[in-house]
């Protein structure tokens, strides 16, 4: 995958929707597979891909949002784990380390 070409601004979303679609990526044309992993429809991706304006203003107002929560333990490292993955002790951005679970000796 291509790095961010600028680091200071965000990438749009349209760029990382065809970034995961490109050839050598696991969706790579499987736009229905990308759709059900994040919980939409494949012609929601193709608004996304074409770049919808109103997209883009909530994906940057995300962008801002999201590291504020972290911040202040509304969201934590659990709310970006696939649905059922069993790793979701700890919290992201709060300094914590997730707890260790006690071994056999």
């Amino acid at each position: 995958m291509a790095p961010c070409k600028n680091i200071s601004t965000p990438p749009q979303l349209s760029d990382i929707v065809k970034e995961l679609l490109k050839e050598g990526t696991p969706y790579y044309e499987q736009q229905a597979k990308l759709a059900v992993e994040i919980g939409t429809d494949s012609p929601t991706i193709s608004k996304i891909k074409y770049y919808a304006p109103e997209w883009e203003q909530h994906f940057r107002i995300f962008m801002k949002l999201v590291p504020l929560a972290i911040r202040y333990g509304i969201l934590g490292a659990h709310h970006f784990l696939p649905e059922g993955d069993d790793e979701s002790e700890g919290s992201m951005g709060s300094g914590k380390a997730p707890k260790s679970k006690a071994g056999r000796r």
